[in-house]
């Protein structure tokens, strides 16, 4: 144990199997020590906030693939002060600093934790830790669906399915960051889009955007929400990209089963199959890579250049004691931005 580090902190905890009920805040829990061997820093947590993959690995609907072993500190997202670092760490971070991070669910809801040094960087100066803790796997999905798998370049048309929320908050801002000249987005938040640059607002309470946007050949279309694919065709420009990171129904189930998976694997081959022979749109169903600090590099540029921002939910942050609160309105769809937990 690391000089003047506790033996046991505060910690949420899935203590013995899948679901919400079984999420609880342990008080003397183990503090994470650091593997020298491996290339690892010790954070002295700040700061967390929460996604949907946290509350969906917490009821048990990816165990198939990111199967868990209990008890289990839950969270991805964290912003904090490094207070120890392996004997193999090749980052230059120095005791002190202050980083912040998608760690990969290794438990940021704690006030420690343990990660590889490459998966945070040097928080910027001027946000908070709640608003830094808020960025990461938002941020780093948005960057990477846009710049690796949609290859944006500069003068694109882009459409952002679901503008208002997290992902799509962060597609908006940078796409226009990344030099799309027209970035239309879906949401039914209108003054919160246009607020981040959107061009282009369809209500969706209002219409339907292929009907709206009928032949308006975008060169991106990024969906955030789900179940954009076949009527993407309406809008797209031949040789065009669809994004996803959803599933195939908007607001569709959260489980995959095994017939799931090998329904979203026959789509993803049958529709890159199509595209490679011209009969559809370019097909990119891909998940965040965590461990990428070029990529949380330039994010914390851009949000240094006051170019990008966070949104965060009216009640947030919430105190470390209130996760629970958190979770739920987090699982009820009614969140309007990021949830930060405070340590």
């Amino acid at each position: 144990m690391t000089k003047g580090t506790p033996q046991t902190m505060k910690a949420w905890v899935q203590t013995d199997d899948y679901g919400l009920e079984n999420l609880k805040l342990e008080t003397a829990h183990p503090v994470p020590t650091i593997d020298d061997s491996q290339d690892q820093v010790l954070i002295k947590v700040q700061a967390s906030s929460i996604n949907p993959v946290d509350y969906k690995l917490m009821k048990g609907n990816m165990s198939l693939f990111m199967k868990r072993s209990f008890p289990h500190v839950v969270g991805f997202d964290v912003c904090g002060i490094i207070v120890a670092k392996s004997k193999a760490s090749k980052g230059d971070f120095k005791v002190g600093d202050v980083v912040y991070g998608d760690t990969g669910d290794r438990g940021s809801c704690a006030e420690y934790m343990v990660c590889p040094s490459d998966f945070v960087v040097k928080k910027p100066q001027n946000i908070s830790a709640e608003e830094a803790a808020s960025v990461p796997l938002v941020g780093l999905t948005a960057y990477q669906g846009l710049k690796f798998k949609g290859n944006i370049k500069k003068g694109d048309k882009v459409l952002v399915l679901g503008g208002s929320g997290g992902v799509g908050s962060m597609a908006i801002q940078m796409a226009k960051i990344m030099g799309a000249k027209h970035v239309t987005t879906t949401s039914s938040n209108v003054e919160l889009v246009d607020s981040l640059g959107a061009d282009q607002v369809i209500n969706y309470k209002e219409g339907k955007w292929e009907v709206i946007l009928n032949g308006a050949e975008y060169d991106i279309v990024f969906d955030c929400v789900g179940g954009g694919w076949e009527r993407s065709h309406q809008v797209l420009k031949k040789g065009g990209v669809f994004v996803t990171i959803s599933s195939e129904e908007e607001n569709g189930p959260d489980v995959l089963s095994i017939g799931r998976v090998f329904s979203m694997v026959g789509n993803t081959i049958g529709r890159k199959a199509m595209a490679a022979i011209g009969m559809g749109p370019n097909y990119e169903f891909f998940l965040t890579n965590a461990g990428a600090p070029k990529d949380m590099t330039e994010i914390s540029e851009w949000i240094e250049a006051r170019k990008l921002r966070v949104i965060m939910d009216p009640t947030s942050p919430y105190k470390y004691e209130d996760t629970k609160d958190a979770f739920k309105l987090l699982m009820s769809h009614r969140a309007k931005g990021k949830l930060a937990i405070s340590w």
